[in-house]
């Protein structure tokens, strides 16, 4: 294989793949991303590793995340520096693994040699995930918006995926780097991409008739301002908006859904809240799902309450995996710091209960960022539903590749876990995901009032993901334990 001759050339391949990493998610030249680049973005990061010690390269590891995920998640760093320095370096632990384990290519041609280092990028990302709390952020959620190229994660999940994009990386690499390999490589990649393709249009087909159970749901995006929601003063006068947007439901409504925190004071304590709101759901006599910060005991929760028809609360859901200094200041680091780095006026506390709600149907809730938590989904799998609210509030972010990025989110999962899901967000992205992936949305209403009305199919087969978990990443415990014996094997042979 080619190695770069001086740190000149090794700087260049390290940037390119980072831009390259950049461009294939939701940017700042095109929301939706250039996708097709994930299949392409770690070929010059290779050049660059070639030839590096090991000391080397967890120095470049480190380097390559700082920058690729700060280029990723920028938009974060004016809302919420603390948050933007946390995340980037929490994301970066992946990167750090997969360098100091890259075993070069010229030398790794032992027995299951090509599956090695895609094995090593799925079992990083998926360390990763164990290592923030479930949380979840893969390369494989690049081709979110091509939704006929990410059907395969129903059978071997996100982190499978990834391996198969890290695959087509490798044999392009080998392509260009070994004449003799050429044609060999460029015609697996051509055979992986048309599985993919191929598997797609099989699966999507079969849901088209497998669609069984109708729901119709009206979502509300009310766009109410940041400033708006925290005067206490104008709690009352945003429910009413909330009100008379959902009047517009149409009569088969089964069920009006409302935004994370439409209510950021307790909506079950505050009396006139609470009339609003019951005397609204008896006029329509359609049942209502909405986000409010509620007060229990001295404790603050970000919920979703659900009220029936006859105005009486039914079930609540509190939310599980809370956002560190956008949601609750880690109370480890100590009083000192809290006025520093945590301006909000809040504080709440994780809920302990999953988001299963027992209507007809039986549904799932989560709250914003929770729909990038596959344990999640798969609790809620397990529990029969096929069908998932995720109510958010994004209009802390002024930036459309943010809002982009948190819906392939759901779209990756929608279709890991064969489910139907539906965001209700305050300013946007408000959107209806079929179990293929499928997003109904519209990039023009980002920022608009609107009342979308949603006739749901569900789908009640579920996938082999859901029933049986990771597997592959034990295929690529695997390949990577395998590999790595049988290199030192032959290193002490030699």
């Amino acid at each position: 294989m080619p190695i770069p001759r001086d740190k000149k050339h090794r700087v260049i391949c390290f940037l390119v793949s980072a831009l390259l990493l950049y461009l294939s998610f939701p940017n700042i030249v095109n929301p939706m991303g250039f996708s097709f680049l994930i299949f392409l973005f770690a070929i010059p990061l290779f050049f660059s590793l070639e030839g590096l010690k090991i000391k080397g390269r967890f120095f470049v590891g480190m380097a390559y995340g700082i920058l690729s995920y700060s280029l990723l998640a920028h938009w974060i760093y004016p809302a919420n520096k603390p948050l933007f320095f946390l995340f980037v370096m929490g994301l970066s632990i992946q990167s750090v693994m997969f360098f100091c384990l890259f075993l070069p290519l010229r030398e790794n041609r032992k027995r299951f040699g090509l599956f090695y280092l895609p094995s090593i990028w799925a079992l990083s990302e998926w360390i990763r995930e164990q290592a923030l709390g479930g949380f979840c952020w893969t390369i494989a959620q690049s081709l979110s918006f091509n939704h006929k190229f990410i059907q395969i994660s129903s059978v071997i999940g996100p982190y499978g995926l990834s391996f198969m994009i890290i695959l087509v990386n490798i044999l392009l690499y080998e392509a260009l780097g070994t004449h003799k390999l050429f044609f060999r490589r460029i015609f697996t990649v051509i055979l992986i991409i048309a599985s993919l393709y191929l598997f797609g249009m099989a699966r999507i087909s079969f849901l088209e008739r497998d669609k069984v159970t109708e729901f119709n749901v009206c979502v509300i995006q009310p766009v109410i301002s940041r400033e708006d929601k925290k005067d206490a003063n104008l709690v009352v006068a945003g429910i009413k908006k909330h009100v008379e947007l959902s009047l517009n439901c149409p009569r088969e409504t089964k069920l009006i859904i409302w935004p994370e925190t439409a209510a950021t004071d307790d909506a079950l304590n505050n009396p006139e809240i609470n009339g609003l709101i019951k005397n609204f759901t008896r006029q329509l006599k359609i049942p209502l799902l909405m986000g409010t910060a509620t007060w229990r005991k001295g404790r603050d929760f970000n919920s979703a309450v659900l009220f029936g028809a006859d105005g009486n609360i039914l079930n609540e859901y509190n939310k599980i995996k809370l956002i560190p200094f956008a949601e609750y200041y880690p109370r480890a680091l100590g009083k000192y710091f809290k006025k520093r780095l945590y301006g909000n006026n809040f504080d709440f506390v994780a809920g302990k209960k999953n988001g299963v709600f027992y209507f007809n149907p039986p549904f799932g809730v989560l709250i914003c960022s929770e729909d990038a938590y596959p344990g999640l989904f798969k609790a809620l799998a397990r529990e029969g539903v096929n069908i998932v609210f995720v109510i958010l509030n994004d209009n802390w972010s002024q930036s459309k590749e943010a809002l982009y990025m948190h819906l392939e989110n759901s779209i990756l999962n929608a279709v890991s876990f064969g489910m139907t899901v539906i965001r209700s967000a305050n300013s946007g992205i408000s959107s209806y995901i079929d179990p293929s992936g499928k997003a109904i949305f519209d990039g023009k209403d980002i920022n608009s009032k609107k009342v979308f009305f949603y006739k749901t199919a569900l789908s009640e087969n579920g996938t082999l993901y859901s029933r049986l978990g990771n597997i592959f990443i034990g295929v690529c415990w695997l390949f990577a334990i395998i590999n790595l014996r049988f290199n030192l094997f032959f290193d002490k042979k030699k």
